[in-house]
């Protein structure tokens, strides 16, 4: 039998002693509870036979390492004062089975820290914390459970995702278990896009979720989450929750959540997004219409926004403004309604209308638009309406015949002949407009050789201006590397501004940690290199690193200049820092290399008209560089995918 020993009167110090073995089981246990425990016992991994631990009603306050308890089974720390666990506390416990760390006074707890790949716990509870948030890791499991209990952690406002978790949709998640979240402040739905799962008609989770007495605001994220098919929402959301009312918006206040399946009044449950919504116009996600809403009608605009908050499909209400030119935008590819009724409309430039998907649906009712440019003739007749548009009939004009035929209804927009007494211009055909093909076989020589003249002068045009993006597009896409590595001691060498503070914390207390977390070995100057020996021991370092991690900034870019040499890889500097003559000799073993690679970050949002260096200039140019920024990807994983698997063995 196994008992506690106090070791001194401060009870930090605690031992566990065996009393009477009573029997010859291979297994043991320990309990000890409303005891005065500060700590585990100093010798816990000495009984590496321990099945069983039982320390409730101490007052434990951290739990170290207990990976050596690898046939544990039933770990009780209920009633306790623990703070934190970590994702390495239990991650060696392939056998736990029973994990209870209720009543404690847990702010947070690790990404992954609950289930592994080869660990599955049946049971854990972690009711009546201080828990401020959930992390979805801790949540979605891939592996079989019982019940996960988080009730009673009333300080619980929201679910988290800092590592960018995502689902496979293939996969079901936790198809036996229930996860209780009962009597917390949790005001909105998971947000399953966040974690991947966008689109209608999903069955990935198959877990229950219990929020009894929720206070949910009905919402855009409470809408996809409806998304799912109908026999797992009832499984994961209605079994346990259906009594659950929405508390906002007003609309919905007050009306039971599962009668908004199927209901018309799923409309009602949006989102607004002020991030870059125009000035005097309300934007808004609607996932019940699958689009993100832009009104700005009779907002007084003079001209189309030069950006509008993220979005997959748009529908802009731009009626009563006073736009005259439908200018092009990145935006209009992903546009899939557009009103620009009672504006003065009258310019549509072919590239703008090009940008347009060929599936859009335009209102240009009541503008002043004169002709069509041809550009329409690949988008679907039947969506686009506009005034009876009277134009000059030429031969130029017959394209817009065949693209009045393809629509079959009587009452949309027609277009008018005013040189032929104004007859539908699907009446005309070539005959009538004396439109007749030269035949004159010289002319059309000389044309096709002036075409391929002004062609190879194109080429020669681009390789000259674009020389450091073609380059980078061919060492990042075309070259095949048959070559063997070179023999290098680091995976990575972090270059950046060591004046700059804030990317010297970033560097230092978050992409370090984590590269090394993934085994690369990498050099970083500001730690790896003595004082006094600081140019030489760089270029050394440079020369044997296989990747280059550069980190653009405001500073770095307004200082990098080059001068007509630049190809071969010397720069000249306004500024000479240290950060400045690295990333030449990075270019250099860059060129000399072909194994070796470089990844920009552009950590300031620094604008490509304010990078000064070419091939900084190519790297933004081409889209290879990490803007870090970018909400749509998480940043270590486009670095790492970058860099490739480490290659040099940390010792």
């Amino acid at each position: 039998m196994l008992h506690i020993e106090y070791g001194d009167v401060t009870n930090t110090v605690a031992s566990i002693v065996e009393i009477d073995r009573g029997d010859n089981s291979n297994f043991t246990k320990v309990e000890h509870t409303f005891g005065r425990l500060r700590r585990l016992p100093i010798n816990t991994c000495d009984f590496s036979n321990l099945v069983k631990i039982d320390f409730a009603h101490n007052r434990i306050e951290t739990v170290s390492n207990i990976s050596c308890l690898v046939i544990i089974e039933v770990i009780v720390l209920s009633h306790n004062e623990i703070k934190f666990i970590s994702n390495t506390t239990l991650s060696s416990l392939r056998r736990l089975r029973h994990l209870n760390l209720s009543f404690n006074s847990m702010k947070t707890i690790d990404p992954n820290s609950l289930q592994g790949q080869d660990r599955s716990i049946f049971y854990i509870n972690l009711s009546n914390n201080e828990l401020e948030t959930i992390d979805v890791t801790n949540v979605i499991f891939k592996n079989n459970y019982c019940e996960i209990d988080y009730d009673n952690n009333s300080q619980v406002q929201s679910f988290g995702n800092p590592t960018g978790f995502t689902v496979d949709r293939n996969t079901f998640y936790g198809e036996t278990g229930t996860v209780s979240i009962a009597n917390s402040s949790i005001s909105r739905f998971l947000n399953v896009s966040d974690i991947g799962l966008l689109g209608r008609n999903w069955n990935t989770f198959q877990f229950r979720i219990d929020m009894a007495d929720a206070k949910l605001a009905c919402d855009c994220l409470a809408a996809d989450f409806m998304k799912m098919y109908v026999d797992a929402l009832q499984k994961v959301w209605f079994s346990q929750n259906r009594n659950v009312t929405c508390h906002a918006p007003d609309s919905l206040k007050g009306i039971l959540v599962s009668d908004l399946v199927g209901s018309t009044k799923r409309d009602y449950m949006i989102c607004d997004a002020p991030e870059n919504c125009p000035k005097k116009c309300n934007c808004y996600s609607q996932p019940s219409q699958d689009h993100l809403v832009v009104n700005c009608s009779g907002a007084g605009l003079k001209k189309l926004p030069d950006t509008l908050p993220w979005g997959e499909r748009y529908s802009l209400l731009f009626d009563g403004n006073d736009i005259d030119t439908f200018d092009k935008r990145d935006y209009l590819q992903r546009v899939h309604y557009a009103d620009f009724s009672k504006t003065p409309l009258k310019n549509l430039p072919e590239v703008a209308i090009e940008t347009l998907p060929h599936d859009v649906n335009l209102n240009f009712e009541d503008t002043r638009i004169q002709e069509l440019p041809s550009a329409f003739a690949l988008k679907a007749p039947y969506l686009i309406s506009f005034r009876p548009l009277v134009i000059d009939c030429e031969c130029y004009s017959i394209w817009m015949k065949y693209w009045k035929n393809k629509d079959d209804l009587s009452t949309s927009s027609k277009i008018l002949c005013r040189n032929f007494d104004h007859i539908d211009i699907r009446e005309m055909n070539e005959d009538l407009l004396d439109c007749r093909i030269a035949e004159n076989t010289s002319v059309l020589f000389y044309i096709i050789l002036s075409s391929i003249a002004t062609f190879l002068m194109g080429i020669i045009i681009i390789f000259l201006c674009c020389r450091p993006e073609i380059y980078l597009l061919y060492r990042h896409h075309l070259l095949k590397r048959k070559e063997k590595p070179s023999e290098c001691l680091y995976d990575i060498y972090i270059s950046f501004d060591e004046t700059n503070m804030f990317i010297m914390k970033w560097v230092k207390w978050h992409l370090l940690p984590y590269l090394e977390e993934q085994e690369y070995k990498v050099f970083l100057p500001s730690r790896d290199i003595l004082p006094g020996e600081s140019k030489i021991a760089r270029k050394s370092a440079i020369e044997k690193c296989r990747t280059y991690v550069v980190f653009v900034t405001l500073k770095s870019s307004e200082c990098w200049t080059e001068e007509d040499d630049a190809d071969d890889g010397y720069f000249t500097f306004s500024d000479e820092s240290l950060a400045e003559m690295e990333f030449s000799d990075i270019l250099i073993n860059f060129k000399a290399d072909k194994t070796k690679r470089v990844v920009v970050i552009n950590f300031e949002n620094v604008k490509l008209k304010n990078i000064k260096n070419r091939y900084l200039k190519a790297y933004s140019r081409t889209r290879d560089m990490i803007d870090i920024t970018n909400r749509k990807e998480n940043i270590f994983c486009a670095l790492t995918k970058k860099i490739g698997p480490p290659s040099v063995k940390v010792l």
